[in-house]
Formats: structure tokens, C-alpha cells, sequence
């Protein structure tokens, strides 16, 4: 099947309507415009939504909900490309997308879109609409759509979740950090290493059988280490010193991954969104620092003024849905590297373990331990609170833990690795690819000077309620509402505002 519709008839109030390829209307033939008014009934009567709907046909539904919600948001699609070209021809559906501020997409592209057009903090309440008639003729494809809508959906419930509790630790993080750019240090051997193979070393259990192999010099010659920060401690204990470690972690308590165990040997790629404490503890005992950033809209901002400015470059580093695991990943591959070994990165509790030997996990756990709460109990109780699901090698895990599994398969994929096969059960999983990839991890150094005309510019223009600059408040806008029922985003800039000024004066003290 590759579109719905068939024709267009007149109704008899002169309105042209949409025939499907059932020969049913969309719309009355008598009183079109009091169906587009029963489309309506099913809506909420919040001032803020986004609405989703099915079906576009020649607008009427559209037309009335507009007039209804002036200040929503609205995307509208069609599963088939013919059909929109159907309504383009027959009724000029772009215009109208644009005199009705809607915008058009294909049924395949409602994740993307959604994903990139709904705000929650803006947009309020999420409703999926679907006009009557067009649902009828399009039931084989309804479910798949309910479907793909729930996960993302779902994805953005979760993200939401966590800028609730966090949007306020990252903005302050990302000034701060941004205030310490131009005390970092450097070492050029990091990037121009000429190790051929990268090694990821993340904390899961398989890391213990790993230990030995790595310990090796045969082995280690010609592995650049990429230590996440939660394995770094389990390699101090092994007398491995990494090439680098990553953290992404802006909570405080991600410091003690690092306490006593860095080097100048070992350079920090840190997100801007990273433990101030961390970049600090590094600056005063000379150890190089990379910077990198994810998809922070503050963090993004940043980058773009930067780059416009001075053409200074902010590596952009994936790490799914914040796995330091995938981030480590990712900077291997921004290195240029076309062999990458991993390690820990199980995703999964083995043998009852969830974690190496050695991590921080464990100095929290043992204090807490007594004749009466043994260390096994607690361990249960930290890390066994959640329902577990059994993976068919007999290791179990949970949604979370599998969800960040396929993400780091996906991105694996997306760079044409190749899983090779690993028969001496070391622990240590192997990945090839034959794809060319451009060396983007840089050095972030910008002068004083130019960090304080950021600051002067940033405050100004929340000052002016800049709409570009919007979108750098909105995680902290989300935790705004969380801890203060809030939910005006001019509230958020205010705070923004007062926030950014606080952070830099602190940091001039």
C-alpha cells in the first residue's frame, strides 16, 4: 500500500473534501465543519500543548484546532510521501502549514521530530489526535504508530527525569568549568600518541579477568588506555597507570573515583558538565585536561560562540543516554583509532557481581557493613534493587543496563566495527573497522578574557530574553519546576541569570 487517498469531492457547502481509496469521506459531505468540531472534543483545554496528528487531509481539523490553541504546537503527518504529494497538489498544504503555524512530517519521522520539537517545559501536556475517518483507513499502520510515539516518548519522560534532577549541578558545572578552561594544562604526545589500538577499560565485572592481560607489557605496548573514572581506581590497585580518563558525572561524589590515583601520565577528558572539584584538584597538580561537551544546550552555545569568536572547537562526544562507558567509546573514535578493545563494559551483573574489584563502590559499601548487616547484604541492597531480566548467556541485568547495551551496540555499528571473535575468554572484546574517521579531539584552552566576554554576552542576552538563547536554560527550567512547581521560562532566565552571575563571582574570589 502506498498511499490512501483517491480523489476529492465538493461538499455541500462548497468545502473540497478528501476521498479515500475506500470511497469513504474524510469529512461529512454535509457539515464538514462539524466534524473538524468533534475532532475537538477530544482535546484537553490546557492554553499549553503539543498535539500530534494523525492525518492531514485538506487542514479543516487543523484549521479549528489552531483557532482554538493559538499558542500550541502542532505537527501533523501522512504515512505515505504520495499522499502528501495528494494534499500538496490538491490543497496546498504547505502554505497552510505555514499560515497555521504547523509543521508536516511522514509517519517515519514522528520520532526524530518529536525528539526535536517537543519541550516539555515549553510545550506543556503531549496529546495524539487522530481525525476519525483517516484512522479507519489506516489501521495497519496505527499500532506501529502508537508504538514508535510510547518509546520516544518514554526516552523523553526519562531524560526529563534526570534534568530534574540535575539541570541546576550542570549549569553551575558548565560555567565553572568553563571559568577554569584557561588554567588547564596540556600534553601534546596525548593526541599525536602512536599506539595503533585503543583499550576501553569500564568497571564491569569482566574487568577482573581482564587484569592480567592488561597488567602485561607484551599487551600494553601498543594499547592507548582509556580508563572510564569509575574503573580508574580498580587500575591504580593493578599498577596500571592509564593514558586518559574519562568522566562525565557532575555529581560531587565522582571525585572520589579520582582521589590519590591521577598522574601527569594521564590526561582527563572531561565534559563540561563534569565535577568542578575534579578539574580543579587536576589544574593544581599539572595534569592535562581535555575538555569535550555532549548535547547541553548550554554546553552547545558555548561551543558555537567559541567557534564563531576564535574558531576554538569543543569535541562533541556521544555517550547515549550518559554512559561514561560509550562516551570512553566515542573519544577512541575521535582519536582516529580502528581498533578498539573494551573491557567491563559488560552491562549486566555476572556471577552476582555487578562491578570489579576495587572501585569506590566498595569503600562506601564496607564502612556500612557489621556482624549483623554483612557485606554481601548490602551489597544486595545498593545494587539489587531492580528488577532483573535474564539474558540468554545466563548473566542478568536490568531495563536500564539493556537499554545502554544497545545503544553502545548502535554506536559500534554506526562506524562499521566488526565484533571479532575472542576464544581466550580474557575478558576483552575486540572491534575492527576499515572507515576512515577524522581526528576531532582537540585541546579547549580559551584566554581569560575571552571566557569573561562569554559571560558578559550570555548575561546579556538573558537579560534581553533573547529567544536563541532559550534553549541553554531548559534542563535547569525542568529541575526549576521540579523543586519549585515553576513553570514560566522567564522565571528560569531570571534564575539563569542570577545563577551564571553568582558562579562567576565565586570563581573570581
Amino acid at each position: 500500500m502506498t498511499g490512501i487517498y483517491s480523489n476529492i469531492v465538493e461538499a455541500k457547502d462548497g468545502t473540497l473534501i478528501p476521498v479515500f481509496k475506500s470511497n469513504q469521506t474524510m469529512y461529512s459531505k454535509y457539515y464538514p465543519a462539524k466534524d473538524a468540531d468533534f475532532f475537538l472534543k477530544n482535546c484537553k483545554e490546557d492554553e499549553k500543548q503539543f498535539f500530534l496528528i494523525c492525518g492531514i487531509g485538506n487542514g479543516l481539523h487543523i484549521k479549528a484546532l489552531r483557532n482554538k490553541f493559538p499558542k500550541a504546537k502542532i505537527l501533523a503527518f501522512e504515512s505515505y510521501q504520495e499522499d502528501l504529494n495528494f494534499l500538496e497538489t490538491n490543497f496546498n498544504i504547505n502554505q497552510m502549514s505555514k499560515e497555521y503555524l504547523f509543521d508536516i512530517c511522514l509517519q517515519e519521522d514522528i520520532p526524530k521530530n518529536i525528539i526535536n520539537k517537543y519541550v516539555p517545559i515549553i510545550h506543556g501536556n503531549f496529546s495524539m489526535l487522530q481525525q476519525r475517518a483517516w484512522a479507519d483507513n489506516n489501521k495497519e499502520n496505527l499500532e506501529k504508530i502508537t508504538l514508535s510515539v510510547n518509546q520516544v516518548l518514554e526516552e523523553i519522560s526519562a531524560d526529563i527525569s534526570t534534568q530534574g534532577y540535575f539541570g541546576k549541578i550542570w549549569h553551575r558545572n558548565i560555567i565553572q568549568n568553563l571559568l577554569l578552561a584557561p588554567e588547564i594544562n596540556q600534553n601534546p604526545d596525548v593526541l599525536n600518541t602512536k599506539k595503533t589500538e585503543a583499550l576501553i577499560v569500564a568497571a564491569g565485572p569482566s574487568l577482573d579477568l581482564a587484569i592480567e592481560k592488561i597488567q602485561s607489557d607484551t599487551y600494553i605496548k601498543n594499547q592507548f588506555i582509556i580508563s572510564t573514572d569509575t574503573a580508574l581506581p580498580v587500575l591504580y590497585k593493578n599498577n596500571i597507570q592509564p593514558d586518559m580518563v574519562v568522566t562525565i558525572d557532575g555529581q560531587i561524589i565522582s571525585r572520589l573515583h579520582f582521589i590519590g590515583k591521577l598522574s601527569k601520565e594521564t590526561c582527563i577528558a572531561a565534559d563540561l558538565s563534569c565535577c568542578p572539584t575534579i578539574i580543579r584538584q587536576a589544574i593544581n597538580q599539572k595534569y592535562p585536561i581535555i575538555f569535550t561537551r555532549s548535547n547541553h544546550p548550554l554546553a552547545s552555545i558555548i561551543s558555537k560562540y567559541f567557534y564563531d569568536e576564535y574558531k576554538y572547537e569543543i569535541t562533541n562526544i556521544y555517550s547515549g543516554s550518559g554512559t561514561v562507558t560509550i562516551a570512553a567509546v566515542d573519544i577512541a573514535i575521535n582519536m582516529g583509532f580502528k581498533k578498539i578493545n573494551v573491557t567491563g563494559a559488560d552491562f549486566a551483573y555476572i556471577n552476582g557481581q555487578a562491578y570489579a574489584k576495587g572501585t569506590y563502590f566498595d569503600e562506601i559499601i564496607f564502612p556500612k557493613t557489621s556482624k549483623i548487616n554483612t557485606y554481601e547484604q548490602e551489597y544486595h541492597s545498593t545494587f539489587f534493587n531492580k528488577k532483573l531480566i535474564k539474558n540468554s548467556n545466563g548473566t542478568q541485568t536490568t531495563y536500564n543496563l539493556k537499554a545502554y547495551h544497545k545503544s553502545f551496540e548502535e554506536h559500534i555499528k554506526k562506524y562499521s566495527f566488526i565484533k571479532e571473535n575472542n576464544p581466550d575468554n580474557s575478558g576483552i572484546q575486540s572491534y575492527t573497522t576499515n572507515l576512515n574517521v577524522d581526528k576531532k579531539l582537540k585541546y579547549f584552552i580559551p584566554n581569560k578574557n575571552q571566557c569573561t566576554e562569554f559571560i558578559e554576552w550570555y548575561l546579556k542576552m538573558l537579560q534581553e530574553k533573547n529567544q536563541n538563547i532559550f534553549p541553554s536554560v531548559l534542563p535547569l527550567a525542568t529541575w526549576y519546576k521540579r523543586n519549585n512547581n515553576e513553570t514560566d521560562i522567564f522565571s528560569s532566565l531570571k534564575l539563569a541569570y542570577y545563577l551564571t552571575v553568582r558562579y562567576n563571582s565565586m570563581h573570581g574570589k
